[in-house]
């Protein structure tokens, strides 16, 4: 079992390296091909030498409301992983803001989009609700930015 894991987080390494030819990309397939095997959810976005990850373990749970424990990582390239908030209700989605100071994560089941700011020395700014969305409870389901 490990061996056809290693063996699949490399090929798709190679894959990735073939079609693209830059070392960030391949490194962060790197780190997301394990990670979605331990994750629900894994998403993934980069802002210079950091990769920024979530976490949704209890999404598959009926408890959405109720036991809000989805996370969001930041993973430095030298292996430092914080996390950044803890108390998310399904976060599905991420996206930097154009000047990559900012990180919006989807709340499906909070039907919102939250910012977490990040201060200049990478610590966190009171991450909290940035837009709250009307209608049911499925709320957004993934995120992109356009610059």
């Amino acid at each position: 079992m490990q061996i056809t894991i290693a063996i699949t987080i490399v090929m798709v390494m190679m894959v990735v390296f073939l079609f693209l030819r830059r070392g960030a990309p391949t490194i962060a397939a790197g780190i997301t091909v394990p990670l979605s095997l331990g994750l629900s959810y894994p998403y993934v976005a980069k802002r210079q030498r950091e990769f920024f990850v979530g976490d949704s373990r209890y999404g598959r749970s009926l408890f959405g409301l109720e036991l809000p424990t989805g996370r969001v990582y930041r993973l430095s390239v030298n292996g430092q992983l914080d996390c950044l908030i803890d108390n998310a209700p399904s976060p599905n989605g991420i996206a930097l803001s154009p000047d990559e100071m900012t990180v919006f994560v989807a709340v499906t089941r909070g039907n919102a989009v939250w910012r977490i700011p990040l201060m200049p020395d990478g610590s966190v700014n009171r991450a909290g609700l940035y837009v709250q969305l009307s209608g049911s409870l499925g709320g957004p389901d993934g995120m992109c930015m356009d610059a």
